[in-house]
């Protein structure tokens, strides 16, 4: 099991804090890893001023799968995109026993394909296309993907919430993420809810008081239509098929 931890601020980088450091390593012993970025927005203002957005990613690995120790966060030198990934991918496509090495590895390539190249017929949007991959994706996950060629920044967790992914609500309107809480901060933390995946557009994320501005992409079942709607395509049959009872996923401290 691996240890997520994603913080997004106007102040600075914001790092987890002691407590919540330990606790991360406690999950992902193998290997903690920090990746940190700035970020150019335009604020929501009339005046239309732009501000520096500071990302940090931290994670720590439990190695489970590959003969070697993949430490994360995963990085994209030549476009800065960054994955936190908190997962099993048993299969993808639909292709059981289709990864060979890594998990993680396949499912960032993948992401990175999604939104960096554009579809051969032009009709497909870089977040209807990571969409697609997510929908794919069988098996336990919580995950931070920021896209950094479209400023795009996703966060989820599988639609049976069998991966621990929570967010803090704070004073100064940080987006805090993290995989594990500790008991020493005032603030207030909740479960991100499995009902889809949420979206930030980073280009234009911010009002003037720094509240950000949160999308969020539903489930829907293969063969419901939505309409001018984005959604997460869920094998909901297939996912039940693969999964021990919701229950004891609901929150792995």
């Amino acid at each position: 099991m691996c240890g997520i931890y994603f913080s997004l601020s106007r102040s600075g980088h914001v790092g987890p804090n002691a407590g919540i450091e330990q606790l991360l390593k406690n999950r992902g012993p193998d290997s903690i890893g920090e990746h940190r970025a700035l970020i150019s927005a335009e604020s929501n203002s009339d005046q239309g001023s732009s501000v520096q957005l500071h990302a940090t990613f931290v994670s720590t690995v439990l190695a489970l799968r590959g003969t070697a120790i993949v430490e994360q966060p995963l990085k994209d030198d030549e476009t800065g995109s960054a994955l936190c990934w908190n997962g099993e991918a048993w299969s993808i496509h639909g292709h059981l026993n289709s990864i060979p090495g890594n998990d993680s590895q396949e499912v960032f390539a993948l992401l990175l394909q999604a939104s960096h190249v554009s579809s051969p017929d032009g009709k497909s949007s870089s977040v209807e296309r990571v969409l697609g991959i997510l929908s794919a994706i069988r098996g336990p996950y919580a995950f931070v993907f920021y896209d950094a060629k479209n400023k795009f920044l996703f966060f989820g967790r599988d639609c049976l919430g069998r991966r621990s992914l929570l967010r803090q609500s704070t004073s100064d309107h940080r987006l805090v993420l993290s995989s594990v809480r500790d008991s020493t901060s005032s603030d207030k933390w909740a479960e991100v809810e499995p009902d889809g995946i949420y979206m930030i557009d980073l280009k234009s994320s911010h009002s003037t008081d720094g509240v950000l501005s949160l999308n969020h992409i539903p489930h829907r079942r293969q063969g419901e239509h939505k309409a001018n709607q984005l959604s997460l395509v869920g094998k909901f049959s297939d996912s039940l098929i693969f999964a021990e009872p919701a229950s004891i996923y609901r929150f792995q401290p």
